[in-house]
């Protein structure tokens, strides 16, 4: 019998994930590689658009003004957009659940009890990082991290959505 790769227990875990319509697609990856870059995106559903803004401006216009020379509404648009959802950085435990996840489905066992070690021990963030970055794992670890975000903004967006009570699709 032909034994499992990594791509094999990849692609088994991809299959479980949520679908995204296809018109969504391109811009929930765009959203999701933002997030993870600790960027605000200001998404505009209506019209796909995505607006970045450093995080420590969004609650501090004057710093930003005082930094970029720049005014805050000559720079970004999403504040006369019809519609827009600005999207939430995951807290550190869903961030944390990604990670444990991950290590869940790894068949390697000796891989797995190290990261699971990372995990359960100080600083567990740092840690799992220097053991995957450090390891033949990393593609597959940014994938799934990928797909995991992207799915994480779906279901933001939905649900943003269906608070206000207005069709998605």
């Amino acid at each position: 019998p032909r034994s499992r790769g990594l791509g094999d227990v990849y692609k088994r875990q991809i299959k479980d994930t949520l679908i995204i319509p296809e018109k969504y697609k391109k811009v929930v990856a765009n959203i999701a590689e933002l997030l993870q870059s600790n960027i605000l995106p200001m998404f505009n559903p209506i019209t796909l658009e995505v607006e970045e803004v450093v995080e420590e401006y969004m609650d501090d216009r004057e710093q930003f003004e005082e930094a970029t020379g720049e005014k805050w509404e000559n720079v970004y648009a999403f504040h006369n957009w019809e519609r827009c959802i600005e999207i939430k950085k995951m807290e550190s435990h869903e961030s944390f659940n990604i990670m444990e996840s991950f290590t869940d489905q790894l068949e390697n066992i000796r891989m797995k009890n190290k990261l699971n070690y990372a995990l359960n021990n100080k600083k567990p963030f740092a840690h799992f990082n220097h053991l995957i970055h450090n390891s033949k794992y990393t593609d597959q670890w940014h994938e799934y991290k990928q797909a995991k975000y992207e799915e994480y903004i779906w279901l933001f967006i939905r649900d943003e959505f269906e608070d206000s009570k207005k069709a998605l699709i």
